[in-house]
């Protein structure tokens, strides 16, 4: 029992940097559409 626990923990340790990442890379593909979209309804 105790060593899936550990695998489950070192899976996710792995998982939420990429997940990080992921967002991290969509926020800054998607901010300056963001911007520019404010720009144009001001």
């Amino acid at each position: 029992m105790t060593d899936s626990h550990v695998e489950q923990g070192v899976e996710v340790i792995g998982v939420v940097p990429s997940i990080l990442m992921v967002v991290g890379g969509l926020a800054i593909a998607i901010l300056p559409a963001i911007v520019q979209v404010v720009i144009l309804m001001k």
